[in-house]
């Protein structure tokens, strides 16, 4: 846990800036190195009325300058709420549950098919690229000067200069390059020397040893998950599946990770999903009414639940599949997002997968790896469709 808890009244910008920026630095592993993962990296401000308002301006701020986007709100450490099985599922919407659960909660295992020689084909043209993977320079000593102004309102900092220059070796070392390598992907030696000696960079590996290495590795990862997940094979694991139960089990989150917020007038109400949410107070005391609710974690995913409720003609169950729900891949595991069944000509059960772009080149490559693999694992339930969509409109029963 990161917090800033302000028991004082700060008059300067900047210090609660500096207190702020320190509060992002808190969050480091077991080796002191900084962790960037924004999912572990969550600063907690407790405020008083000034820095609350400074903290969220800040966040604007950043947003303006930089494009980033802070998803929806800041969220209020002091607003909670318990969400479980919706207590007002009627019978139908049930049996629609079990139905669409019956049919993807198998568990699996993947095999691979990989070809070594298009591997090295595969890894030498990306280490070809040198927009993607940049010419590895000498690493260079780079110095900032400033200078610390003190008076009544608090500490500044102002720039004054910045240096840099060449590092020079008096001696240096080229690691292990093999074991490097091997310790991080898993390549056989002959398969690691082709790759780097048909790259034509070698060269590199003088200039900057940690550098190119690192580089390198990183083209090899690539190239060898995106070729595992060509050749991808899911297989049943006998007798192995997700209990209903978790589905159902009940989690303590921010109420403002629930949509709708609230029992709010200016959001449809959500129908036809499996969860509810229950604001609670300090002592964990029920506060209002409970109310249908999804647990989302973007704009994107907002919207998606407020369309599915508002389509009363297609759409007649739909869930967030719980985080635990997981699917193996070369990547790490995968937790899809939705089931849902659409009723039309026939009844159809969709997982889907809610993406800013429906675009393959406008995603991620993990992102489209991921999709890939499920894609591949749902290909076992013939009845179910996965799809990568932005909108329930965009689900489409095969032709």
């Amino acid at each position: 846990m990161f917090q800033i808890c302000t028991l004082n009244e700060t008059k300067s910008a900047m210090k609660k800036r500096q207190e702020i920026g320190r509060g992002l630095r808190l969050c480091v592993n077991q080796s002191g190195e900084r962790v960037m993962d924004k999912r572990v990296n969550v600063l907690t401000v407790i405020p008083n009325e000034s820095y609350e308002a400074f903290a969220k301006s800040l966040q604007q701020e950043i947003e303006d300058e930089t494009g980033a986007q802070f998803e929806g709100r800041i969220k209020n450490a002091r607003s909670k709420a318990l969400v479980k099985r919706n207590e007002k599922l009627s019978a139908e919407e049930a049996e629609l549950f079990r139905e669409i659960w019956d049919k993807i909660n198998y568990k699996t295992r993947f095999s691979v098919e990989l070809d070594t020689p298009e591997l090295i084909d595969l890894c030498t043209k990306a280490l070809a690229d040198t927009h993607q993977y940049p010419i590895t320079q000498a690493p260079k000593i780079r110095a900032d000067k400033a200078r610390i102004v003190m008076n009544r309102y608090g500490v500044e900092g102002m720039h004054v200069g910045t240096g840099e220059s060449n590092a020079v070796y008096l001696s240096s070392s080229v690691p292990d390059v093999y074991a490097y390598i091997q310790n991080r992907v898993h390549l056989s030696r002959s398969t690691i020397f082709s790759i780097l000696d048909r790259s034509g960079r070698l060269n590199e590996l003088l200039i900057n040893p940690q550098a190119f290495l690192d580089l390198a590795i990183s083209a090899i990862k690539s190239c060898l998950q995106a070729l595992m997940v060509k050749g991808i094979e899911y297989h049943n694991l006998p007798g192995q599946r997700y209990e209903m139960s978790l589905c159902e089990e009940a989690m303590e989150t921010y109420l403002s990770s629930v949509y709708p917020p609230g029992n709010s007038e200016t959001v449809t109400p959500l129908a036809k999903t499996l969860m509810q949410a229950q604001a609670i107070n300090s002592e964990r005391e029920p506060v209002g009414e409970p109310f249908a609710c999804v647990v989302t974690q973007s704009g994107t995913e907002n919207e998606f639940a407020s369309l599915c409720a508002l389509d009363g003609n297609n759409v007649r169950f739909f869930f967030k599949l719980p985080a635990k729900f997981k699917i193996p891949t070369p990547l790490g595991t995968y937790n899809p997002d939705w089931a849902v069944v659409l009723e039309g000509d026939t009844r159809v059960y969709f997982v889907a997968e809610t993406k800013s772009s429906t675009v393959e080149a406008e995603r991620r490559l993990a992102e489209n790896l991921q999709i890939k693999c499920g894609i591949a694992h749902f290909k076992l339930s013939p009845d179910v469709v996965f799809q990568p969509v932005t909108t329930p409109g965009q689900l489409k029963a095969p032709a």
